[in-house]
């Protein structure tokens, strides 16, 4: 459903019409064109239910490094889990940058059996890099934002209906559906991940919900990555790498070396279980 509603009004709904072409909702960028536009934001009334509402995990990064393949994405030290919300605004590059594409892991581990509790890391297994991960990300040479779940879970079993990839135009303000990304640009992405539901909204304008199911419950990590042009980065099985490959190095927001042109700030806050946490 969807109604006309003024900015800084609460109450608005999943769908709603934004009349003023030069708000942002609160998230991302101006209106096309000075028209109404069909925006899509999450009920704000989930934020009940941060355990932490004051005290978000921060992160923020002036150059996203690159790696040489997803499953060497830094991981971001100090919050790990399956049941999460995350705000993350990235600066992109435009034309004529060397990176092809840059996003975020989540739900990250080795792909092993860990069945512990998803917020700490009791699997061995869970520790070997990014080997297992849904990425939520911008594909700059294709144009796309896509989440990526091919690399969650067991291609040999069923469900194998949940392993591919979703992808939407990546617009560009100030143009239309399909206008290039020219200049530098923020890009508000905001998810809920909960245990087998992540649900992603990019810009109060795409929205993207998919069914996961990882391996383990302790595959909890979320990394942040950019690789380069011609690198075989996530166009590569990564199931076929071995298990035995150093695990990804622990990364503080702080310590993150300048290697891209990628910049991000990130917020996330641990979800209380509705069935187990207190109210």
């Amino acid at each position: 459903s969807s109604s006309r509603r003024r900015r800084g009004d609460p109450a608005r709904p999943l769908s709603y019409i934004d009349d003023d072409a030069q708000d942002d909702g609160g998230f991302g960028n101006s209106a096309y064109g000075g028209e109404p536009q069909l925006r899509q934001a999450f009920v704000p009334e989930l934020q009940a239910l941060r355990k932490e509402p004051d005290h978000p995990f921060e992160a923020k990064l002036s150059h996203i490094p690159i790696v040489a393949a997803r499953k060497n994405a830094l991981e971001l030290d100090g919050f790990r889990s399956n049941q999460a919300e995350i705000y993350a605004e990235f600066m992109l590059p435009g034309a004529g940058t060397d990176v092809k594409e840059v996003g975020i892991l989540i739900l990250g581990g080795g792909g092993g059996g860990g069945v512990e509790d998803g917020n700490k890391n009791h699997s061995a297994a869970a520790s070997v890099g990014f080997k297992e991960h849904v990425a939520v990300g911008f594909n700059l040479s294709a144009g796309h934002f896509f989440v990526d779940r091919t690399h969650c879970g067991s291609s040999t079993e069923p469900p194998t209906t949940t392993q591919d990839v979703r992808a939407a135009p990546l617009r560009s303000d100030g143009g239309g559906e399909n206008a290039d990304v020219t200049a530098s640009e923020k890009f508000g992405v905001h998810m809920y991940i909960d245990h087998s539901i992540v649900s992603v909204i990019l810009n109060n304008r795409t929205a993207i919900t998919v069914e996961v199911f990882p391996l383990s419950a302790a595959s909890t990590k979320i990394g942040l990555y950019a690789l380069q042009r011609g690198s075989a980065g996530g166009d590569g099985d990564v199931r076929k790498e071995s298990t035995s490959s150093k695990a990804s190095p622990k990364v503080s927001p702080s310590s993150l070396s300048q290697s891209s042109a990628c910049a991000v700030h990130l917020k996330a806050w641990k979800m209380k279980d509705v069935y187990h946490d207190e109210a």
